[in-house]
């Protein structure tokens, strides 16, 4: 960024005039497995976001956005505790994040806030303790007639995006007379996929234009060709979600509760699509595409434009803090990244992230981890391979392999010594939750995350 767009985001954040501006609101919305790289702001070319793509042109994007792991629990708990899943003990998508652990949610409702979350997945539920902090923690799935019962459970385990809007407006509309934290968790652009009337023909799954995107940033072509429709329900999916937030914003702007709100729009990871590999899902991969998430902040004074520099979702703890004027909470791992927003990047800066995960008999898969800066990312796997990647001519990561010379190998191998040292924060194998209840283990089959 440069000064002049520094000092208009610093007025904007002080606000006008003699007398205290009221405390601006805080609407953190978090789109369950979506890919950066799918929305029109961060390139994508087809139309699947304009509501979102308005959202960015009012607001400053990030553009180097990352999560420290690409499953759904494990990655909401770090974005509401500020630490990385080896510190809350949940890395996967079981587990329950424990009382000590101190959330957004109760710092700001400390500090006279209302706190309101609605999720839209099982995953989520109230009986992972996420809602510590939270007024109200709404669950929403199971309950919309236009998700099909006859075609197995998985519908019933995810919530549309309309319902939990339509439970967020609700709760919104019962008090204002104090500031408002709020959470919304989007599913619909995970599987399965809600047909839904007006969407459910957007878009050539087979188009020349999709035919040659394929070949330019996939590893190989998807066969046989239903996975080319599997990633254009994905991409419709998207399209219904962004309509029904474009009617959300227009609500908001009717209550009067825009001008005066702080939104972040972001993921909790992103998904596969069979761009490596073959591989549709997420969690076991940490190429890009599953960790790479969009982050859209949108400030009261409508201070615009795109921000470069690696940040990620433990960091979003301490920057709403510091954004809101509030003392910043001690022992988390994340940083805010307001610097970056007064023109101050942290060129030297990697993040990380890490896959850790069983089969269906409970057997390890492999561990991996990922370090990236700006220009080179290692991702390596603990029984000794690894991939090395030169970003600057490799976007796509289709050339990862060997360093090329002493300098590429000596830099690989202290990307690799950071990297089993960020790894190793915690003995993350003893972490590991007893026995499954049968109960949890039919939910991850239903939603995909377990297959037999």
């Amino acid at each position: 960024m440069n000064r002049i767009l520094a000092t208009a985001l610093l007025t904007a954040l002080a606000g006008s005039g003699c007398s205290r501006p009221a405390p601006p609101n805080v609407l953190l919305l978090v789109i369950d497995t979506l890919r950066a790289d799918r929305l029109g702001c961060y390139g994508y070319f087809r139309d699947t976001s304009p509501h979102l793509d308005r959202l960015a042109a009012e607001s400053l994007v990030f553009t180097e956005a990352f999560c420290g792991i690409p499953i759904t629990l494990p990655s909401h708990a770090s974005i509401l505790t500020g630490l990385y899943p080896q510190q809350t003990g949940i890395l996967r998508n079981y587990g329950r994040l424990e009382d000590g652990f101190v959330t957004l949610a109760e710092k700001l409702s400390s500090r006279g806030y209302r706190t309101g979350a609605v999720v839209s997945t099982a995953v989520l539920k109230k009986d992972k303790n996420l809602g510590q902090g939270f007024d109200v923690y709404l669950e929403n799935w199971g309950i919309s007639d236009k998700v099909p019962r006859e075609d197995g459970e998985g519908w019933r385990l995810k919530g549309l995006a309309e319902d939990a809007n339509r439970m967020a407006l609700d709760w919104l509309g019962r008090d204002q007379e104090k500031p408002f934290f709020l959470l919304i968790n989007y599913y619909d652009v995970h599987a399965p996929y809600v047909e839904i009337e007006g969407f459910r023909d957007l878009f050539d799954p087979w188009s020349p234009e999709m035919a040659e995107y394929i070949r330019t940033s996939y590893d190989r072509i998807p066969e046989p060709k239903w996975k080319w429709e599997s990633i254009t329900f994905y991409d419709r999916s998207l399209a219904y979600l962004d309509a029904e937030l474009g009617k959300f914003f227009s609500r908001l702007r009717e209550l009067g509760l825009w001008d005066n709100t702080i939104v972040i729009v972001t993921s909790d990871h992103g998904n596969g699509l069979y761009q490596h590999e073959d591989y549709w899902s997420h969690g076991e991969q940490l190429y890009d595409g599953h960790i790479r998430i969009p982050l859209i902040l949108r400030l009261p004074g409508g201070t615009k434009g795109r921000v470069a520099g690696l940040v990620e979702t433990v960091d979003f703890f301490p920057s709403v803090l510091e954004l809101l004027g509030l003392p910043g909470a001690a022992g988390l791992d994340g940083k805010s990244f307001l610097p970056l927003l007064k023109g101050k990047p942290e060129s030297a800066r990697e993040v990380y992230s890490l896959s850790i995960l069983e089969d269906a008999q409970g057997r390890p898969l492999p561990r991996r981890f990922a370090v990236r800066s700006r220009d080179y990312k290692l991702i390596h796997s603990l029984d000794g391979e690894s991939a090395f990647f030169r970003l600057t001519g490799d976007p796509y990561e289709l050339a990862g392999g060997a360093p090329d010379g002493p300098g590429e190998t000596a830099l690989v191998k202290a990307m690799r010594n950071r990297g089993i040292n960020w790894y190793q924060r915690r003995k993350i194998e003893a972490s590991r939750p007893g026995e499954i209840s049968a109960d949890v283990l039919r939910e991850l089959r239903a939603l995909g995350y377990i297959t037999d």
